[in-house]
């Protein structure tokens, strides 16, 4: 009797974890952008996953690179240069558009930025235009190299690799967003600001917005450190 009862316990087990697996499975058939294993992809939704796969394209220009043309990004390789201790352009990009115009285009970026940057446009810019009743045209910046350190220390900042930008806002057909002027109004615009925000925060390693401190009351500053931050 006992080993009957241990017998039916075990197979209960095996068809409780056999589910479990085909559940598991059929989960990441759906959602690969949840998994830590699967291919990323920056046309995909963004998952639990997204921010570390495109985190790790850091060690894979290569692969980079190649996810940027299947993507539509439009990019070329931007000239090496070298401006003082930390600071340096090597391995940058070009970049115009990332599915919304960039303004300036011609950026110089660093692929891992670029790759966050073609997530964020078509999963987070795009969507909150359409859901607006309109459609994104240009993200507008204040630029992404600057041979400069993080404020109060004497360490590089993204900048000074042009692995950070500064985002002003997001032009759409018929109106848009900028961060100085919405950023804390309670209409429409002011709300599609912090969205934009929001949802920067699953793409970026660091996300910096007006609610972080006063240096950022006009701009959104997006990075690909290994930091983890989003105020």
């Amino acid at each position: 009797m006992t080993r009957l009862l241990t017998a039916a316990r075990l197979s209960t087990a095996l068809v409780v974890l056999a589910f479990a697996m085909w559940v598991a499975r059929d989960f990441v058939r759906r959602h690969p952008e949840d998994a830590t294993w699967t291919a990323l992809d920056l046309t995909a939704p963004v998952g639990w996953a997204t921010a570390g796969k495109l985190a790790a394209l850091r060690d894979r220009p290569a692969e980079c690179r190649a996810l940027l043309a299947a993507a539509g990004t439009r990019f070329a390789a931007a000239p090496p240069g070298r401006d003082g201790r930390g600071c340096s352009l090597a391995g940058t990009l070009q970049v115009t558009d990332v599915g919304v115009r960039l303004r300036p285009g011609g950026l110089a970026l660093s692929c891992p930025l670029a790759a966050a940057l073609t997530v964020w446009s078509r999963q987070v810019v795009i969507p909150a235009a359409r859901a607006a009743g309109d459609h994104a045209t240009v993200i507008a910046d204040f630029g992404s190299y600057a041979c400069r350190t993080i404020a109060g220390t004497d360490q590089p900042s993204e900048h000074a690799t042009a692995n950070a930008i500064d985002v002003a806002g997001v032009a759409f057909a018929h109106g848009g967003v900028l961060i100085a002027r919405d950023w804390h109004s309670s209409a429409a615009r002011g709300i599609l600001a912090r969205r934009l925000r929001d949802g920067a925060c699953g793409v970026f390693g660091v996300v910096l917005s007006p609610d972080y401190n006063a240096a950022h009351h006009d701009h959104l500053h997006l990075d690909m450190g290994r930091s983890r931050v989003c105020r």
